[in-house]
């Protein structure tokens, strides 16, 4: 009865685990595309932050990160809003008619979470800033900017760019 249970239990885990799924690229679809909270890219993106951050608070750039790409929770959403400067800069292609990009400055209450929605990620360094860079599953990518000031990262930008 007890090696049921723990079946199971492990059934329901791994079923819990299923929801973050790879999917076919956009334009070309034999080629997948790794969700960035998969385990194994948390893992890797993880490494790529702080190896950018250094000896820059690694950690909290690390958990704004993982928390604006992954989490789902108003614990989460408390959370980017703390560790977000209080305007930012918003970029965004897709109200533009001409295709160009768009830039204004925003409330810090215009930041949303990414809830899983993000493949391809990678973090990369422009200019002293740690940015995330993601591909929504389709015709649009996104992006966040994290600067790091008076011994704290902040989000400073945001981007939503598409096709």
């Amino acid at each position: 009865m007890m090696r049921i249970a723990l079946l199971l239990t492990l059934l329901w885990a791994g079923g819990a685990c299923a929801q973050v799924r790879d999917r076919p690229n956009f334009y070309q679809p034999k080629q997948i595309m790794k969700n960035g909270c998969s385990k194994f890219e948390q893992l890797r993106l993880r490494r790529e932050v702080v190896t950018i951050a250094g000896k820059s608070n690694p950690n909290q750039a690390w958990e704004i990160v993982t928390n604006m790409l992954c989490g789902e929770t108003a614990k989460s959403r408390s959370f980017i809003l703390a560790n977000t400067a209080d305007l930012i800069v918003d970029e965004d292609n897709s109200f533009t008619p001409d295709g160009g990009t768009e830039t204004r400055e925003r409330k810090r209450e215009a930041v949303g979470l990414v809830r899983k929605e993000a493949w391809d990620t990678s973090v990369v360094n422009v200019d002293g800033v740690l940015r995330t860079l993601f591909d929504r599953g389709g015709v649009c990518s996104g992006s966040f900017d994290l600067k790091y000031s008076e011994g704290n990262w902040k989000i400073v930008a945001i981007g939503n760019y598409c096709d």
